[in-house]
């Protein structure tokens, strides 16, 4: 698999899929990808209930309060 994808949107719903999947590692290297990639939809996390197993990490943190800005 590639370490990213072109479509917007993949590489936020692989880390949703992942977390669905219950793969924390997983989940948080595709959101942290997404963030890198400018996807829309990492505007969505603090409302996406798939993502509560990573939202309290650090490196999501941070992306938060970036966006917060």
């Amino acid at each position: 698999m590639k370490d990213e994808h072109d479509h917007p949107g993949v590489n936020f719903q692989l880390a949703v899929i992942y977390a669905a999947r219950g793969d924390k590692k997983k989940t948080l290297e595709w959101y942290i990808k997404a963030y890198a990639r400018r996807d829309f939809y990492v505007l969505l996390s603090r409302v996406c209930p798939d993502l509560e197993m990573i939202i309290q990490e650090p490196e999501v943190q941070k992306i938060l309060k970036e966006l917060g800005k």
